[in-house]
């Protein structure tokens, strides 16, 4: 008995093979264009909390300096 895959069945293996590729590539994307939407919205909000944070030091500076 020959266990050698005929020339169709070894076809449709690349296939299979080709399809899964591409699947993994397309979830591959989605998880890294998720990371850099995500990844962007944390830097704009560390962003923005280093502003107000700068802010209020700058407001307990002055004060401070008006107190003295």
């Amino acid at each position: 008995m020959n266990s050698n895959p005929g020339v169709n069945q070894m076809l449709a293996l690349l296939d299979e093979l080709k399809s899964t590729v591409q699947n993994f590539v397309a979830r591959e994307n989605k998880i890294n264009s998720d990371w850099r939407v995500h990844s962007t919205a944390q830097a704009n909000n560390f962003a923005r909390q280093n502003e107000v944070q700068e802010a209020a030091a700058t407001a307990r500076e002055t004060n401070a300096a008006a107190t003295l």
